[in-house]
């Protein structure tokens, strides 16, 4: 037990408290079980592991089945604890032959997909720390070096000096406030790219600046000799950290699947579907394989050169990993906290920036491809059922809802004029006024296709306007009114609705925009319309209907 905490101590990039608080909650309930129920040699092999934990489903089951907790939080304590004792036991199979509570997602909120907003913010910049560090590192780049950052930032310059030491960067927020930092690293002039001159150092410090000046422009000459110097390797790994959630972004893999990733060099790249490559390759005696989009290969190709310089001669057998707090030779295996202080360090760079987590970049990756493809797809991809993507994952972004919701309103109330407004080669139409006649144009997916020749064709046209004022909004529920009287020729409700409901739908939309702009107009035209008195061309209209014996 000491050893695999010791190993998630030197691999995870976790903080000793928060290992201890981790270890309390996984294994305390288990142990304090084993203990008073005659198991204290529980943690002492595979075997006495599989007895106890057992004997502990059992437990929990029982407690589940006298309502004393939940059954998802009996599945959690059942699956934490298997989780620790095969890691300690390297084993996979202590669950065999064991009944576990399945977990109850009947409740469950489906994931939405993070904002578009956040989630370009971040691909921004896991981009720009990819694609920088990677030149430096790979490309044997000197230090100081200029590493470009995303716009969207809106620094006064786009790019941040790099230099090989701890602190390895300074953004401006941070270069603002230096001066109350515990350890503000005058040597280095993270602003201008360089190390700081001596005299300007003594000002600084306040004493002779000549061993900090001496003892940073080596610092930065050995960094630029040694190719393989350790702050090449710390902003190295940053690299890799980075590539890992563009990678999750990019496949949509949940958590586990990515982060034991098993890789083992010779791959092949096939093209299944138009814009994608599925990367082939075999471990463990299996063959392995993930899809990628095409534009995203170029950087996976990158990525497995930043790997070997990383690992040098060492082999390891997962594609993604660790060197731990120190830059230790040996790799380890990538644990979820590397990607959570991964985000903390994001933060340094940009306050703001959420921390997006596994299964939002795959829900943000599922909603993607149902959009584009089609369930079936997104499935095949993510390698769900076609339930568990429609119920899980595809929740829809709330911002992308908010954007659409927000562009059909401006577009109505850019359809609405305000009484009296005036515009240059209009023509008077049925339901309102043309601003080019002859020309239909969409603007966007309408469920019906502008034409001059059809009154409806007016409706769902980019040119079409109308006045909120007596004259259009008469001409309006005069239309409204002609066709519920022809409701009665649909042989049902359901025909009905679908002959008219889309435009039907798309009056009330405006005359809801109408008595917006003047309360009260709508709801007056509409009891005198009910009453007979129509706009002149739909009151002719109706005079035909009604010779003809149409309308009711």
């Amino acid at each position: 037990m000491i050893e695999h905490i010791s190993q998630e101590s030197r691999h995870g990039g976790r903080r000793i408290l928060t290992l201890k608080y981790m270890t309390d909650r996984l294994s305390n309930s288990f142990m304090d079980w084993a203990d008073s129920n005659g198991h204290p040699d529980a943690l002492s092999s595979k075997e006495a592991a599989r007895t106890a934990f057992r004997g502990y489903c059992a437990y929990v089951g029982d407690r589940v089945g006298q309502n004393l907790i939940s059954i998802t939080t009996g599945a959690q304590y059942q699956t934490k604890v298997l989780a620790l004792l095969s890691g300690l036991h390297e084993s996979d199979d202590l669950h065999h032959g064991i009944r576990l509570l399945q977990q109850d997602n009947s409740s469950e909120a489906a994931t939405s997909p993070p904002s578009c907003d956040d989630q370009s913010r971040v691909l921004a910049m896991c981009e720009a720390l990819f694609d920088g560090l990677t030149e430096l590192v790979l490309d044997g780049k000197s230090y100081p070096f200029k590493l470009a950052m995303p716009r969207y930032l809106n620094w006064s310059t786009d790019f941040l000096w790099v230099f090989p030491t701890r602190y390895w960067c300074m953004p401006p927020h941070a270069l603002a406030v230096r001066h109350s930092m515990k350890y503000p690293y005058w040597k280095y002039d993270y602003a201008n790219g360089r190390v700081t001159p001596r005299d300007e150092l003594t000002k600084l410090l306040g004493y002779d600046g000549y061993g900090e000046n001496y003892r940073a422009t080596a610092r930065v000459e050995e960094a630029n000799a040694n190719l393989d110097h350790s702050s090449r390797r710390q902003v190295g790994i940053v690299a890799h950290n980075a590539f890992v959630v563009l990678f999750a972004a990019n496949t949509g893999m949940n958590r586990s699947q990515l982060l034991s990733l098993p890789w083992a060099g010779p791959h092949d790249i096939a093209t299944e579907r138009q814009g994608f490559r599925v990367i082939k390759w075999r471990a463990n005696n299996r063959v392995c394989h993930f899809e990628i989009e095409a534009s995203f290969l170029p950087r996976f190709r990158r990525f497995l050169e930043l790997r070997k310089y990383l690992l040098s001669s060492t082999p390891y057998g997962s594609l993604f990993f660790t060197l731990g707090r120190h830059m230790e030779p040996t790799p380890g295996p990538m644990l979820p906290s590397v990607v959570s202080s991964f985000f903390e360090l994001l933060r340094t760079l940009d306050p703001q920036l959420p921390t997006i987590s596994f299964r939002e970049w795959r829900a943000a990756k599922s909603d993607w491809l149902v959009r584009n493809t089609d369930p079936a797809t997104a499935a095949m991809i993510l390698q769900n059922s076609e339930q568990t993507v429609l119920k899980a994952y595809a929740a829809g972004s709330e911002s992308v809802h908010r954007d659409e919701m927000s562009a059909f309103f401006a577009s109505v109330r850019n359809t609405v004029l305000n009484r009296g407004e005036m515009l240059a080669n209009s023509v008077d139409r049925a339901v309102g006024v043309c601003t080019s006649f002859g020309a239909p144009t969409s603007p966007g997916d309408g469920p019906i296709t502008p034409d001059c020749r059809q009154v409806e064709g007016c409706l769902f046209c980019g040119h079409y306007k109308v006045h909120a004022d007596e004259c259009d909004t008469k001409k309006l529920l005069s239309c409204r009114y002609c066709l519920h009287q022809t409701s009665h020729l649909a042989s049902s409700e359901e025909q009905f609705q679908q002959m008219f409901g889309p435009i039907l739908e798309r009056i009330r939309v405006l005359l809801d925009e109408i008595n917006h702009r003047d309360p009260g107009l709508v709801d007056r035209l509409h009891v005198e319309v009910e009453a007979g008195d129509l706009d002149p061309y739909w009151a002719s209209k109706m005079e035909m209907l009604i010779n003809l014996e149409i309308a009711a």
